[in-house]
């Protein structure tokens, strides 16, 4: 059971309140959010991280409901969406758009021109191809565009392979290995500022070494981006951690996560962007319904 919900009387509740009471109120079928749930989540994961100059970025597509995104932006957390849709629902719910990050391998151009109009904090740029589209884009537009690598460090994370994406063979980012020359070349474009680098292994993680073993790569990678004078300002180092459906699942220790991070990344002077999505809200919502016949 997780701690919003509890039985009373043999009611359902949420927060106190009976679901069935809110049934009388509102048609079934529908979605019933806890905001406290929520908080406490943003506030666990907030806390973890506290030793590190940090943005939290909810990743939209875990739960793109105007209220669910509204509670957060209260919290001062920015947005990651990967797509235009979700980039107006941020701005809609009143995510300040100086925290949307814009990640996705599926970036077309109206979306990348009208988000360069009404600013962001970066794109996650996942090839060549989406950069030089991005750059000649922001060229039509007169603009420069804040942009981060998103770098694929062939680090298996035990997840699902169906939700594991930092592997060789995964379709996202760039080489590890050619990160560096592809860093210098967008580093020759003039419409195009390199702003930080990003990295983002799978979801539903449960094992903390394969998110050591990848910002392990990480400072390695940034150290030789300081040696060319390549200026990295933001680490993203996404999202993915699991969390508890059954009573038999193991999940991380979110304090431990932040220190871990705190080892590997947090003397190197960047913003840490953090990209958490179900840890938010996974269990923080019902669907309810009725039986009709």
């Amino acid at each position: 059971m997780v701690e919003c919900l509890s039985y009373r009387k043999s009611e359902l509740q949420m927060e106190k309140v009976e679901v069935s009471k809110v049934v009388k109120e509102v048609q079934t079928p529908f979605y019933l959010y806890s905001r406290s749930q929520i908080i406490d989540n943003f506030f666990k994961f907030s806390q973890a991280v506290s030793s590190l100059d940090n943005l939290i970025c909810y990743s939209i597509k875990a739960n793109g409901n105007l209220s669910v995104i509204k509670a957060i932006a209260e919290l001062g957390g920015g947005a990651d969406v990967v797509s235009l849709g979700e980039y107006k629902r941020a701005m809609k719910a009143g995510v300040d758009s100086s925290k949307i990050v814009f990640s996705g391998v599926g970036k077309q151009d109206f979306e990348i021109s009208e988000t360069l109009k009404h600013g962001l904090l970066q794109f996650n740029v996942e090839s060549i191809s989406e950069l030089e589209m991005v750059n000649k884009i922001s060229s039509n537009l007169g603009k420069i565009a804040p942009i981060a690598f998103r770098v694929n460090p062939d680090i298996d994370a035990g997840t699902h392979e169906g939700i594991s994406t930092g592997k060789a063979d995964n379709k996202f980012g760039i080489p590890l290995n050619d990160a560096l020359k592809i860093y210098q070349y967008a580093n020759s474009l003039n419409n195009i500022k390199i702003v930080g680098i990003d990295v983002h292994i799978g979801s539903q993680i449960s094992d903390l070494r394969s998110f050591e073993k990848t910002f392990s790569h990480l400072s390695k990678l940034l150290e030789r981006l300081k040696k060319e004078k390549i200026v990295i300002k933001h680490i993203d180092v996404g999202g993915g951690l699991g969390i508890k459906y059954s009573e038999t699942d193991s999940v991380p220790d979110i304090m431990e996560y932040g220190r871990i991070i705190e080892r590997a990344l947090g003397d190197l002077g960047c913003k840490i962007i953090f990209e958490p999505g179900r840890y938010i809200v996974g269990n923080a919502g019902l669907l309810v319904t009725k039986v009709i016949y």
